[in-house]
């Protein structure tokens, strides 16, 4: 994911109250990018450098006893470390703004360290602090190359808490960042003719996805939050996985055709005709398709329709919107469909049918039985 797509996607992120986990090799600007895109939104960032945490008190906060009256322990109880507490006043003070945790080098820090961040990734939860909605938690860490020193963090009750993203800046992003910063011109088109010579070519890595059904609610949720289907796609990619993300497109690309007569009159996929006919989301082209399909049938059919048929021809013409349904019942009436018919004819149907014309017009189309 370039930078442009990764600030973007952050608002959905967030909004989707999820956690993304950035992975990308030293040097690319993890942290100032983040640190720009809180500028940008008015968040005050706080950092915290995992891999330079040698005592777990100092992240974790120092245990100490709460007494009762007579001076006896009473419980443990962790006092809250100063970055958190600096993050959550900050919060509860500017409503209107927020604050970005940035938990940064996490895959280098010590396994009792990361231990502790399990609930703040989660539930945005510490010890017995939740944190506020405005405060959001960003991870990032190096790939886990032979490039890097890290902590095997590669288990599914840690790696699924995580939207992870693999960011790759494109050279022209780099380029616009050196022309805002003034570098000198011979070097910025010395690396526009030669970009290959910008850094080192580094390991391809994969990222770290790990599946629970937990993750199915974190891509329902940006789904519903109508994020932008390039943005969409690559967060699903760090989420489900290219495997499963590759059989939800082709899912997709089923559902997303029309019907055949024959589809419908075997009562197959009428889930999809339902959620084509949604209120306020109706796919009308896929509807009048799947129709033309079901017309086409009907008018070719040399035989009576069988009673699961009919049953199913009759639940279509009832999925459908009343308008629709009203055009296809006509249509059927005049291309003089013999099994159309006996079945508008038959008492098993007809108090149906002619209730939804009657619905939809206010009369009964010319044919068809009172």
């Amino acid at each position: 994911m370039n930078i442009r797509d990764f600030q973007d996607s952050l608002d959905y992120i967030f909004e989707a109250e999820t956690t993304a986990f950035v992975w990308g090799h030293a040097g690319i600007g993890k942290t100032s990018i983040v640190k720009d895109y809180a500028k940008k939104k008015g968040y005050h960032f706080f950092a915290l450098y995992l891999g330079t945490q040698s005592d777990v008190g100092d992240v974790l906060g120092l245990a100490s006893f709460r007494r009762d009256a007579e001076g006896n322990d009473e419980a443990t109880r962790f006092a809250t470390p100063e970055w958190l507490a600096d993050a959550v006043k900050y919060c509860n003070e500017n409503p209107q703004s927020g604050a970005i945790i940035f938990l940064d080098e996490f895959n280098r820090g010590r396994r009792d360290v990361l231990n502790g961040m399990f609930s703040l990734a989660l539930d945005k939860k510490f010890h017995t602090i939740q944190l506020p909605k405005n405060c959001h938690i960003i991870a990032a860490g190096n790939p886990p190359t032979d490039e890097y020193y890290t902590t095997d963090v590669n288990e599914t009750a840690l790696m699924a808490r995580f939207v992870h993203v693999k960011l790759e800046p494109t050279h022209a992003e780099w380029a616009a960042f050196a022309k805002e910063s003034n570098v000198d011109s011979t070097l910025t088109s010395f690396l526009s003719e030669q970009p290959e010579l910008l850094e080192e070519k580094r390991q391809h890595f994969e990222l770290p996805v790990k599946v629970d059904r937990r993750c199915w609610s974190k891509v329902d949720r940006l789904i519903k939050l109508n994020t932008p289907q390039h943005i969409l796609k690559q967060l699903m990619l760090g989420i489900i996985g290219a495997e499963r993300l590759v059989a939800y497109e082709q899912h997709l690309s089923r559902m997303e055709k029309p019907l055949t007569g024959k589809e419908v009159l075997d009562g197959q996929h009428f889930d999809r005709l339902r959620a084509w006919a949604t209120p306020g989301d109706t796919k009308a082209s896929l509807l009048v398709s799947t129709c033309d399909s079901v017309l086409q049938e009907m008018v070719e059919l040399t035989v009576d329709l069988t009673d699961s048929q009919g049953d199913n021809l009759m639940a279509f013409i009832q999925l459908l919107p009343k308008d629709n349904a009203f055009v296809f019942i006509q249509n059927l009436i005049e291309k003089r469909s013999k099994a159309f018919a006996k079945f508008s004819m038959n008492p098993r149907y007809q108090d149906a049918l002619v209730q939804t014309v009657q619905i939809a017009k206010g009369r009964m189309p010319k044919g068809i039985a009172a």
